[in-house]
């Protein structure tokens, strides 16, 4: 086995893929619906490190625990693991917790090392103490959203609609659990931007352009 956990997950349990920073000292988590359009366009655009997938998979190659537990946990409460640890209210950890609390020290260790654009894994909330991050939300209507899965993914409508509301469940489940928050809600971001609306140029103008002036902002500061 290598060395790592293996734990039979309960009956019925499947599987889903989360579909989740800037300068030396500035990160930029950006959540999102699912299929917001173009995720690693914005880093593209700076230059910056991109990390979704590839958080999962930097977590399961340094955890002995098994990779499956980096999946999407199942939905099981709310109330805030981190807030309970933070204020010493004892949690009995699952392997899910374990998961998660190891996949957030992954995410601040990527932050300490320099400028990265984070999507999802409740990334703005494990740095929102941090300074210098950039907390973004970018959401679209669901008529938008119906419009990209038929005319550029050509999927059926019928379960690409099924999955978006499952999924949206799911990962608003995920983040109000760890985090003890609402998903979605804007008091959590810095920015919230409409992709339907504006476009995903222009989310990506208007986000570069504020990064730029944290960036110098600190820099001077």
């Amino acid at each position: 086995m290598g060395g790592r956990i293996r734990k039979e997950r309960p009956c019925g349990r499947r599987k889903h893929r989360r579909t989740a920073g800037t300068s030396d000292h500035q990160h930029q988590p950006p959540a999102r619906q699912r299929r917001p359009g173009n995720r690693k366009k914005l880093a593209e655009e700076l230059d910056l490190p991109f990390y979704d997938h590839e958080l999962i998979d930097l977590a399961a190659q340094s955890s002995p625990i098994d990779s499956s537990y980096f999946e999407n946990p199942e939905d099981t409460g709310v109330g805030g693991l981190l807030h309970g640890l933070s204020t010493d209210v004892r949690h009995s950890l699952s392997a899910d917790d374990e998961a998660f609390l190891h996949q957030a020290k992954i995410i601040r260790d990527i932050a300490a090392k320099g400028s990265s654009v984070i999507v999802g894994h409740c990334a703005d909330y494990v740095l929102q103490k941090r300074p210098g991050v950039l907390r973004v939300f970018i959401y679209s209507d669901l008529e938008s959203r119906k419009y990209r899965i038929e005319h550029i993914y050509h999927e059926s409508l019928d379960i690409a609609l099924a999955q978006i509301e499952k999924t949206d469940k799911k990962r608003a489940a995920y983040y109000q659990y760890y985090s003890g928050q609402k998903f979605g809600d804007t008091q959590n971001y810095d920015l919230c931007l409409n992709s339907a609306a504006i476009g995903i140029d222009e989310c990506v103008r208007i986000i570069h352009e504020l990064y730029s002036k944290k960036k110098n902002e600190l820099q001077l500061g």
